[in-house]
């Protein structure tokens, strides 16, 4: 291999690299700094975005670019002043989920993976559904309970905020037009596209101000009303901002 062969193919191979690990490094200290203290993080998105990454970019998953993603996120808990055997397997727990939800979305050809048919959803939420049940499995599989939780109650907590994130955030990235269709794409709103938004901020306000549980069912009208008028990435853009609302509003239930 000569200079000129280097310099076309390896170097773009290394860039990829190192923006993936510097994205998946950022991605979980923000995780980290959200977790309370000797506590699982109540929001955790680098999975679902690793695995939205490598269902767009299919080059990122050779197996250098999963041996670089398992060491950013350890690098990042090592950072942090986590232990080296809870931080290996921790991240051995998160890898678990992404590697799940790639082989299952893999089912799919590359052109259905857009969630532009009702087939693509059905896959997409058994991914994130077989993502977070084996993850969180594994993650009780360890002798000592996490942070002093219960089995039940770690595995309750690992589940439920894995498949909850991964659904909110993994729709928005199958979904996202390339960045030159976003720029180029034009806009003309009038009132009547934005009465379904202003109906979903309306009733995220009125949940506020009732209150309780049940609070939570009241944007999902305004948010099929919006999925009837607006684009597929759009709606799933709003779905997401209206989950990771309702995770700031009241995270522990």
């Amino acid at each position: 291999m000569n200079a000129r062969m280097i310099s076309k193919h390896g170097l773009p191979g290394a860039v990829r690299l190192i923006n993936l690990f510097l994205l998946v490094f950022f991605l979980s200290l923000v995780g980290i700094f959200s977790r309370p203290l000797d506590s699982l993080s109540l929001f955790w998105p680098v999975n679902a975005i690793l695995l939205g990454v490598l269902l767009r970019k299919p080059a990122y998953a050779g197996p250098s670019g999963w041996l670089v993603t398992y060491i950013a996120m350890i690098g990042a808990d090592l950072t942090t002043g986590e232990g080296w055997m809870l931080a290996l397997w921790l991240n051995l727990c998160n890898m678990s989920l992404v590697a799940t939800g790639y082989g299952v979305m893999r089912l799919l050809p590359q052109s259905q993976r857009r969630m532009g048919n009702p087939q693509a959803i059905l896959y997409l939420f058994a991914a994130s559904l077989a993502g977070a049940v084996v993850a969180s499995t594994l993650s009780v599989l360890r002798n000592d309970s996490l942070y002093n939780n219960t089995v039940l109650t770690a595995w309750l907590a690992w589940f439920s905020e894995q498949f909850s994130t991964t659904l909110l955030i993994l729709p928005v990235l199958l979904a996202a037009p390339r960045l030159k269709t976003l720029l180029r794409m034009q806009y003309h709103w009038n009132l009547r596209d934005s009465l379904p938004l202003l109906a979903l901020l309306g009733s995220l306000l009125f949940s506020i101000y009732i209150g309780g549980p049940g609070a939570i069912a009241f944007p999902i009208p305004a948010l099929l009303w919006c999925a009837v008028r607006y684009q597929l990435f759009t709606v799933t853009l709003l779905a997401l901002l209206t989950g990771w609302w309702r995770y700031a509003r009241s995270p522990l239930t």
